[in-house]
């Protein structure tokens, strides 16, 4: 006698298989979650350090941080100047589009938004690429 088959094709006559109990955990925490928790945090820091930024009058101070920010990401150039002006470059080229984006956003070009998105999309960057933030050091310093 065939096997009985319902709709998904599953023989109804087969014994049924056990069910694997699940892995034990060890109670710690895997690298991947750490590093997880790590970058939500950095994420966490820098837009709540754009808000204290803004409400103390202080919102000038954000661009110069976010051009440092990204020098300290690049790896090309050898000096400090050459680093600047890179990113410079490509925050020029960067601000270009992302006009674009924030004309049609709710939040227009208010400090804390603008600046917070760039943070966290140069965070998230960062952590995908596993940079850490380097500046060159002078020239005349000892090793």
């Amino acid at each position: 006698m065939p096997d009985l088959l319902v709709m998904c094709g599953v023989s109804v006559l087969a014994p049924p298989q056990p069910i694997a109990p699940p892995a034990p955990t060890t109670g710690r925490t895997a690298p991947a979650n750490r590093a997880q928790l790590r970058v939500g945090g950095l994420v966490a820091a820098a837009w709540l350090g754009i808000v204290v930024v803004y409400a103390a009058g202080l919102a000038l101070v954000l661009p110069p941080l976010l051009l440092l920010a990204v020098a300290s990401l690049l790896r090309g150039g050898r000096t400090l100047l050459d680093r600047l002006m890179l990113a410079t470059g490509l925050l020029l080229g960067l601000t270009c589009v992302a006009g674009l984006v924030f004309t049609i956003w709710p939040w227009g070009m208010h400090p804390v938004p603008v600046a917070g998105t760039a943070f966290t999309a140069l965070i998230l960057l960062a952590a995908r690429h596993r940079r850490r933030p380097a500046l060159p050091r002078p020239a005349g310093s000892a090793p």
